[in-house]
């Protein structure tokens, strides 16, 4: 047994990176490997795989070093999305295990509709962004005054995404604002969770009522993010507009039955 300590000094330790973990939300078998593929093509001069307890791999978590020049653009470009899937990092802790991570939790940039105009401010914004999730961020009072309010927030992914959010002004009156996600990984529109689509899901037959809650929102978000949509989801797309194709031309055929007979 080692009688003396020696006493290792901060100036010895390396100080020109840091440690980064990440998870694939929901875990899907065999991506690790291509996440890694991804991470080392966008960071080729800094990132670095790091083989570490087996329970990190078990749990579908792996940790990568990159230069300190890079820890902006690793936690700024969050959310990571990888094939459609929510790609969630965290700055790595010794000592935690994965399960001592909140991989649930990613942030996203949202835009805030319907606002009065003395609301466009990012103190607002904060307000708003609060009741959604946590750590808001909001951005410059330049920035905000536009045709909405916009804020960086972290959201329990776990839950269904809000749609609109109702707020009591400082004169008594009530609004509904809208919120828009500027960037969502797969999502569904029957219960409006991150991580899979609609034929996917699993949850509760309600009689169409959250499909019907959740278009509201997200073709709005499609029309945004149309460069990211994925084969299946552009093949829903498709298929729906066929479907409504084909029945306005059942219509149509209808229409000239009738005007003929008459």
């Amino acid at each position: 047994m080692a009688s003396t300590v020696t006493h290792i000094p901060d100036s010895a330790l390396n100080s020109s990176c840091f440690l980064a973990c990440f998870k694939i939300y929901p875990p899907r078998p065999g991506s690790l490997p291509l996440i890694e593929e991804m991470l080392r093509s966008s960071y080729p001069s800094s990132y670095a795989p790091i083989n570490l307890r087996p329970d990190y791999h078990s749990d579908n978590v792996f940790v990568a070093r990159f230069d300190s020049s890079d820890e902006g653009r690793v936690f700024d470009a969050a959310p990571h999305i990888f094939r459609g899937g929510l790609v969630p990092v965290k700055r790595y802790v010794q000592d935690n295990s994965p399960s001592d991570y909140d991989f649930h939790v990613s942030p996203f940039w949202i835009r805030i509709y319907d606002l009065p105009l003395d609301c466009l401010t990012a103190q607002v914004a904060g307000i708003i962004a609060s009741a959604l999730g946590t750590n808001a961020r909001g951005a410059s009072d330049e920035e905000a005054v536009s045709m909405f309010a916009r804020v960086r927030v972290d959201i329990d992914v776990s839950n269904p995404l809000e749609e609109s959010l109702r707020l009591r002004l400082p004169n008594g009156e009530e609004i509904t604002a809208r919120i828009m996600y500027e960037r969502l990984p797969n999502y569904c529109n029957y219960c409006g969770l991150v991580g899979h689509l609609d034929d996917m899901c699993s949850g509760p037959d309600d009689g169409g009522r959250s499909a019907k809650r959740y278009r509201r929102l997200f073709p709005y978000c499609r029309r945004h993010l149309r460069s990211r949509m994925t084969p299946v989801t552009m093949m829903m797309m498709m298929n729906g507009r066929r479907r409504r194709r084909t029945a306005f031309q059942g219509v149509l055929e209808h229409f000239k039955r009738f005007i003929g007979h008459s």
